[in-house]
Formats: structure tokens, C-alpha cells, sequence
């Protein structure tokens, strides 16, 4: 018979044996799980893959209304518009990043919303800004003139004087550039619209892919004829019984109740 000291090699010849047959099966089973959501779930987690119909939908849309905020640059840019243009052409610049490749579009949207909508934001505040007489022109009443001319106070850099003169303020530039920036600020908006469907249309497809309803909803509870035609009848019983409670309280009608002082008999 063998000894002890003959089985050890054995017995863990046979352990080591055991525990690579366990983590083949584990590789095996892990190798054998699929996405549930398939090719959608994928594309969703990687950040590429396809657009969504809806998306393909929405991109000419979105890319006519860059090609007019592309427009408006240039206009401010003939009027000198300067701080204007430098503002609106970082969204061009975003978004021409995002739909260079439109695999990867997904990736872009949130940096395009947010740049879309802080610009719009930015043109209208200069647009008011314009109109109220703060910048490039004195007043809305001007806003497409020719000529303004109006009292500026000039500093002589010599003699650090202050005097009045008369300034032409106006020109084909600042009608050019207030034109400009009314329509950045109306395709920027217009632009941050079409974003924010594109992203949800994203975020849409991506709920599918992980099963999920794409859009928010209420359960239904369905409703039983029966049990329905019974709470009805119920509630039909109890009506009648509280009016017959009442008429029964109140006695039939020209009945007075006793209201004096109480008779008693003597012992």
C-alpha cells in the first residue's frame, strides 16, 4: 500500500487539474455573453456607429442653419464686428469637428448644445445692447442709418482736455454688422433647437438599445367591467340610504317636533 508521501503528488496533480477545467468553463461562459441590446447597445457604449433615422433627418436642417451663422460671421467680420465674429466662430469650429465624422457625432453633441446656446445668449445681449444706444450705434433709431451725427466728448491726448465734437457714428459697416448680429443670434438659437433634438433622438436610440421606453409613461391599470358595474351599484345603494336616513330624521312633512317642557306623573 502507498504511503501518504505517495498520494500528496497525486492529490494535487489532481487539484491543479480541477481548478484548469473551472477556469476554462468560466472563460467559456464569459466569452458566450452577447450585448442584450445587440448592435444599438454597442454603438451607444463606443460612441460610434450609424446615426438614428431621426438624426439623419435633423443634420441637413442643422447644417443650413451653420451654413447662415458662417453668413452672419463674415457680415460681422466686413463691419468689423470683431469680438462678435470671434465669439460665433467657435461654433463652427465645434461643430465642424463633430460632422467630419458623423459615426462620432454622438460624442460632439453636448459640447455643441452648450456652445450653440451660450452664443445665441451672448448675440442677444449685444443685440440689446445696440438697440439701447451702448454700442456701434447711438439708439435702435439708428440701427440702419447712414448717418448719426451726434455730440462725443473727445479727450485731447495732449492736454488731457475734455470738449465736445460732432460724430459720424453710422455707416454701410454698421448697418451690415447690426443686420450681422441679429441673424447670428436667430440661427445660433435656431442651431442650439436643432442640437437638443438631435441629442435627444440619441439618447432615444440608445434607451432602446438598452430596452428601455424611450420616452417617459404612465402604467396603465386596466379596468374590470364587472367590478366597475359594482362599485356603481354600490355607491347607488349608499346614496339611497343616506337620503332615507335624512327623511327619516326630518318626518314626514308638517310634523313639528316636541320642543316644551317635559310632563311628569306624580308617585
Amino acid at each position: 500500500a502507498a504511503g501518504p508521501g505517495h498520494r500528496r503528488p497525486h492529490e494535487a496533480r489532481a487539484r491543479h487539474a480541477r481548478i484548469g477545467r473551472e477556469q476554462r468553463e468560466r472563460s467559456s461562459d464569459r466569452s458566450m455573453v452577447a450585448p442584450v441590446g445587440g448592435d444599438g447597445l454597442a454603438a451607444s457604449l463606443s460612441g460610434r456607429g450609424p446615426p438614428p433615422p431621426e438624426v439623419e433627418r435633423l443634420l441637413p436642417c442643422f447644417k443650413v442653419a451653420l451654413a447662415f451663422v458662417a453668413l452672419s460671421i463674415a457680415g460681422e467680420c466686413a463691419a468689423e464686428y470683431w469680438n462678435e465674429a470671434i465669439f460665433d466662430a467657435t461654433t463652427l469650429l465645434i461643430a465642424f469637428m463633430g460632422l467630419r465624422d458623423v459615426n462620432q457625432l454622438r460624442n460632439c453633441m453636448m459640447c455643441i448644445l452648450l456652445i450653440t446656446l451660450f452664443n445665441g445668449f451672448q448675440d442677444l445681449i449685444t443685440l440689446i445692447t445696440i438697440l439701447i444706444g451702448y454700442r456701434h450705434v447711438p439708439g435702435a433709431k439708428y440701427f440702419v442709418s447712414l448717418e448719426c451725427v451726434v455730440n462725443a466728448t473727445v479727450i485731447d491726448p495732449g492736454t488731457h482736455a475734455k470738449h465736445s465734437e460732432l460724430h459720424n457714428f453710422c455707416s454701410w459697416q454698421t448697418i451690415v454688422g447690426n443686420i450681422a448680429v441679429t441673424t447670428a443670434a436667430l440661427f445660433q438659437l435656431l442651431s442650439f433647437r436643432l442640437a437638443w433634438k438631435i441629442f435627444r433622438a440619441y439618447h432615444d436610440a440608445d434607451m432602446e438599445g438598452f430596452g428601455l421606453p424611450s420616452q417617459g409613461f404612465t402604467p396603465q391599470v386596466p379596468i374590470d367591467p364587472t367590478a366597475a358595474a359594482q362599485g356603481s351599484a354600490g355607491n347607488r345603494r349608499q346614496a339611497g340610504l343616506g337620503q332615507s336616513n335624512r327623511g327619516a330624521a326630518q318626518g314626514p312633512p308638517g310634523f313639528q317636533p316636541f320642543s316644551g317642557q317635559p310632563h311628569r306623573l306624580s308617585a
